[in-house]
Parts: C-alpha cells; structure tokens; sequence
C-alpha cells in the first residue's frame, strides 16, 4: 500500500488522480485510503509518515470536505469504539507545557497591572458609571425597524 502525505492527497484530488476514498475505521480510529491507478494509498502524517488517524469520523469528513472530495465510502466493519476507552493517551508534558505558558501570561498581566502608574479607581466608582451607561441606554426610545 503506498503512502500520501496530505499534500500528495491534496494533489490527487484536484488532478483527479483518486479513483475513490474510503475512510476505513480500525479499531477506535479511522484512517483515509483512497485507490489510484497504482493501487491503494493511504493518508499519512508528514512528520512520524504514520498513517493519520481520526478518533472522530467527523474530522476525517471535514478533511475530505476541504479537498473537495463530495463522494467517499465509509468502511465501519473493523470499528471496535470500545477500544476508545482503553486507547486514551496522557499527554503530562503538554499539559505541563500549558499550565507553565498561562502561569507566565498571568503573572506578566499582574505585574503590568501592577505597575500601570495611572491611579485607581475605587470599584463602587466603576459599578455607579456602568449603573448609570445601562440606565441612560434603557431611557432611549426603542428604534422603529
């Protein structure tokens, strides 16, 4: 089976080089394989040249619906969705990586707030200016459609 990086797929749709495109489930994910003249090929990552896999059926239409493919089969015999459960990935370093990213976000905002040298302004002052913006808003006359 040959191996399409999704600008390959990209290409062979448009130049009408997929004679048809199947998303085929395997387990609790679905893969794209689409038949060309030399034979079938299957849709794959660019950078571990895996085969992409969808856990969502959704994305895979929604991919396919971007190339312009309208017609495609969906081969569901080998889905096994109670895989899904047992399948699911921990991702600690990217949650780590983005805890760490909004910690630091936070702490600059604090400390650029914290260093705005214009004076404050008490919150009942803030609360009686909003107060008085929604009461002069619900005095206008409604406009006529």
């Amino acid at each position: 089976m040959h191996q399409l990086t999704l600008e390959q797929f990209r290409s062979g749709a448009e130049t009408g080089a997929l004679l048809s495109v199947t998303i085929r489930a395997l387990g609790s994910k679905f893969r794209i394989v689409a038949e060309t003249r030399g034979g079938d090929a299957t849709l794959i990552t660019k950078r571990e040249k895996a085969p992409r896999e969808f856990a969502n059926p959704i994305k895979a239409f929604s991919l396919l619906k971007e190339l312009g493919i309208q017609e495609y089969r969906v081969d569901a015999h080998d889905w096994r969705p109670e895989e899904a459960v047992l399948a699911r990935r921990s991702r600690p370093d990217r949650a780590e990586a983005l805890r760490s990213s909004h910690e630091a976000y936070v702490r600059m905002k604090l400390e650029r707030a914290l260093a705005d040298p214009r004076p404050a302004i008490a919150h009942s002052d803030v609360m009686a200016e909003v107060d008085a913006i929604i009461e002069a808003t619900e005095r206008k006359p409604a406009r006529a459609a």
